[in-house]
């Protein structure tokens, strides 16, 4: 993490986005003009209970026309209704959706992102039987019927994973909004 924190004070960003992946779910994403945080503390411990967070989703459009999306732990079938439609009316860049988020197939079709980079992998935090391995990732993306997916309907967006204190730059890769 101090390798990390050092190259995320240090990287100059010319064009495009540096996204480095920190412990879980977090993630910081820099463009030459913006420097965007998710998911850096635990929830509890700024007291999120005592808010009425309808939607954990976030959609970040950086000035460079860069746009983030992080889904945070969003389980919940009834979001279906609007991920569905997120990609007609957003042009998705990066999506970084929990690993084991439900049916991760309809989720990348809803938001049609350029790539997508998942979290969640191996969360020390949880008992070792509930920490979600890294070729588990691989396998949703192919297809599977884990958590509401389908066996054998996988999903063709670029998948980029990471683990704690990796980065990857990102070059705006043009994908079309479906009409």
């Amino acid at each position: 993490m101090k390798e990390a924190i050092d190259e995320i004070e240090q990287t100059e960003i010319l064009d495009g986005a540096r996204i480095w992946k920190l412990y879980n779910h977090g993630f910081i994403i820099r463009t030459r003009s913006v420097t965007v945080g998710f998911d850096l503390v635990r929830g509890k411990s700024v007291r999120v209970e005592e808010f009425s967070i309808e939607n954990n989703v976030s959609l970040v459009i950086t000035p460079e026309g860069l746009s983030f999306s992080q889904m945070g732990d969003q389980s919940n079938n009834d979001d279906f209704e609007w991920i569905d439609e997120v990609g007609i009316h957003h042009a998705v860049d990066v999506l970084m959706p929990n690993c084991w988020t439900t049916d991760i197939v309809r989720v990348a079709k809803g938001f049609n992102p350029a790539i997508i980079i998942t979290g969640h992998e191996n969360e020390m935090g949880h008992t070792i039987d509930h920490r979600e391995p890294y070729w588990l990732t691989y396998q949703r993306r192919e297809g599977s019927d884990r958590f509401g997916g389908s066996r054998d309907v996988g999903y063709d967006t670029p998948l980029i994973l990471m683990t704690w204190g990796e980065s990857y730059h990102y070059k705006k890769i043009e994908h079309p909004i479906p009409q």
